[in-house]
């Protein structure tokens, strides 16, 4: 699959795999060592070496790109997934109590969840959390000040 995947895709195949338990980065090693030759197979090396295995514990495409690009911006690595009071929160930086809620439309554009999303960052910066809510779109179209905007915030 690596000649007609993307970069983006390819990196998220990889993640996939290892989330689902079906491959693991000796696996991928095992591929790659059958040799050259084989078609697509140093665009597969490439992204197992920049794969990172935080990317195995994201649910979700939107997850797996934040976390490989805030890589590219030097920003700290988060805790994923974790569980903060009562929440579980997508990522968590523990020292300046940082969380960052990474939202797209499928699961966040209801008005169920658009409450109980605002309702829950409510309580958690009641207890001394900064809730930053980055969209899918908001990483797209404006990657920089996105990130940069988080910088400073983990930088407090």
């Amino acid at each position: 699959m690596a000649p007609r995947l993307s970069d983006s895709q390819l990196r998220n195949f990889i993640a996939e795999a290892d989330r689902k338990g079906v491959a693991n980065r000796l696996e991928f090693h095992r591929i790659l060592n059958r040799g050259p030759g084989i078609r697509g197979i140093s665009r597969l090396r490439e992204a197992v070496e920049e794969w990172d295995p935080l990317v195995a514990v994201t649910k979700s495409n939107l997850e797996s790109r934040f976390v490989v690009l805030r890589k590219e911006y030097g920003i700290p690595e988060p805790e994923v997934n974790v569980d903060v009071g009562e929440f579980n929160v997508d990522c968590f930086w523990r020292g300046p109590r940082v969380i960052v809620e990474l939202d797209t439309y499928t699961y966040h554009g209801d008005t169920f969840s658009f409450e109980k999303d605002h309702s829950r960052d409510l309580i958690l910066e009641g207890l001394g959390f900064k809730v930053v809510r980055i969209t899918g779109m908001m990483l797209k179209k404006k990657e920089k000040l996105v990130m940069s905007t988080l910088q400073s915030h983990l930088k407090r």
